[in-house]
Formats: structure tokens, sequence, C-alpha cells
């Protein structure tokens, strides 16, 4: 009876410990349509950032980053297995394709740029939008250029 009796607490214990999939939250999909492309070659790169080290103009700091060609004035990008936080996104127009933001000297982008939420919001907290647990977030942005001389 006491072997039976500890057996049983035991299997207990062991179910309530352990992380059942309900526990795990699941990754989540962001996926950002980009428009406004000009001219429509290059890629679109897009950076996810955790916090503001490095957002938004830095590589340093991004945790993901994904890039594809320009399909004329639109682009598509899709982030996968995001685990559930908030996060700010750059999107920009990689126009040269040498894989970063051009800046010019007063540190503004030479390229097209965009930050989720608020459009050009440049603090972590203003453009942060929430991944949802298994959902998918969209982000819809409007490239920025800068003004042509």
């Amino acid at each position: 009876m006491t072997v039976r009796l500890l057996s049983v607490a035991c299997a207990t214990f062991l179910a309530l410990a352990a992380p059942s999939a309900a526990q795990t939250p699941a990754a989540g999909s962001v996926v950002v349509y980009v428009d406004g492309l000009d001219p429509v070659d290059g890629d679109v790169v897009v950076r996810l950032y955790r916090s503001a080290d490095g957002f938004p103009w830095s590589r340093r700091g991004a945790e993901r980053e994904r890039r594809v060609a320009a399909a004329g004035r639109t682009g598509t990008v899709i982030l996968d297995g995001v685990r559930p936080v908030e996060v700010a996104v750059l999107a920009f127009h990689d126009a040269d394709r040498d894989g970063e933001l051009d800046l010019g000297p007063d540190g503004q982008p030479t390229e097209g740029w965009a930050l989720s939420r608020l459009g050009s919001a440049r603090r972590f907290e203003h453009a942060a939008v929430v991944v949802e647990a298994g959902g998918v977030t969209l982000t819809r942005l409007g490239l920025v250029y800068p003004p042509t001389p």
C-alpha cells in the first residue's frame, strides 16, 4: 500500500512539474508588407528588435534580419518562429544591396525606411508591437524617402 501510494504521488508530481504544450507559448509570425519602393530594384530588409539596443538604425541589437528581392513597388517579408513578446520592426529599401541602411552625415537615412507603429517613431517603446502566442502579427509599412535636392 505504501509503495503504491508513493508511486501515485511521484507520478502526480512528475505530471505537474513537466511542461505541457499549454504552458509553453507557441511562437508566432510577423508578416511585414512594405510598399512605396522607389526605385523598384534592390532588396527589402526587415530587422526585428526585442529592445532599444541598436534600434532603430543599427544592425547591432537586431535579433533577426531577413531580406527579399524587391518585386515592383512592394515587398513582403515573413519572420516565423518569433517568441511572444514586444518587438519593434525596421524595414528599409536596400537599393544598392550593400546590406546596410545608408545614413547621411546628419545620421538620417538616405534610403527608404519605415518603423512599426506610428510610422516614424524612433523610440523602441513607441514603435513596439506585441507578437501573440501562435498568432500572426501583420504590419503594413509605407516607406519614407529623404527629400531629393
